[in-house]
Order: structure tokens, then C-alpha cells, then sequence
């Protein structure tokens, strides 16, 4: 299943959206401000493409 990210400040509405998506059986995380949710994002891209990136470099 897909992973969302939420973003936002309002701590009462990020575990609201968690508890309704976890229930529907996505993954979830939390940012608490903007700067937090880029940088969680970033960090998912680099995690996902640095593997695919090395082996498209043995490749050629």
C-alpha cells in the first residue's frame, strides 16, 4: 500500500488523518512543519533511487 506523509502543525488533526489511513491500511508518517516534511521526502527519495542509481552505474 502506499506511504503518506502528512504535514502539519496541528497535532490533533495529524492523528486523526493517521488513525482514519492506518485503519485503511496505509503507511503513515507525521512532519510537524514544512522544513520537517521536505526533508522526511527527500530523505524517502534519496532512500528509494541511490540503490537504483548505483545499479543503472554498474550497468553501463
Amino acid at each position: 500500500m502506499a506511504k503518506i506523509l502528512i504535514i502539519d502543525d496541528e497535532k490533533a488533526i495529524c492523528n486523526t488523518l493517521k488513525d482514519i489511513l492506518t485503519y485503511e491500511k496505509y503507511e503513515v508518517e507525521i512532519a510537524n512543519d514544512g522544513a520537517e516534511g521536505v526533508k522526511r521526502q527527500r530523505q524517502e527519495i534519496l532512500i528509494w533511487f541511490y540503490p537504483i542509481s548505483k545499479c543503472l552505474k554498474w550497468m553501463v
